[in-house]
């Protein structure tokens, strides 16, 4: 009689198996992270009755702010716009160091639940762009949106 319930080497192959099938699975989350990561970080703040959606946007004017859109729909929002910064240093040797940024992006962030296709309150503070919706059991029509302040 064998010490053992079951075959020792079913275990290894189970074992390789999963393995395998975990490093697919990483693999995949990390093409979607990057996916839905594309354009500004963003944080999701449920205030009740709201939404709060806080977005980095640090160097832009609010004239650039306000050439994206946004559109919700269901536990979605979508965000789209461009990025266009650059800043430049120099010191007291002359070294020039310059980095800009250009990007155009779609960023998709889920909400903890619908919202109106509507901001209640819009502003940008210190690189900080702050959307508040009302949230609401149809949820968004799915139109874009203009952000204005």
């Amino acid at each position: 009689m064998s010490r053992f319930p079951f075959d020792p080497s079913s275990i290894d192959e189970f074992h390789r198996s999963f393995v395998k099938l975990l490093k697919m699975s990483e693999q995949m989350f990390n093409h979607m992270n990057k996916w839905m990561m594309k354009g500004p970080r963003a944080d999701v703040i449920d205030k009740g009755k709201n939404v709060l959606v806080r977005i980095e946007a640090p160097g832009l004017s609010n004239e650039q702010i306000a050439r994206w859109a946004y559109r919700t729909s269901g536990h979605h929002l979508y965000l789209r716009g461009s990025i266009a910064v650059s800043q430049s240093v120099s010191d007291a040797r002359g070294r020039y160091y310059s980095e800009r940024r250009n990007e155009v992006f779609t960023r998709y962030i889920p909400l903890p639940s619908p919202v109106r296709n509507r901001v209640k309150t819009a502003e940008c503070r210190n690189g900080l762009l702050c959307l508040e919706f009302e949230k609401s059991e149809a949820g968004g029509d799915g139109t874009w949106q203009e952000i204005r302040f």
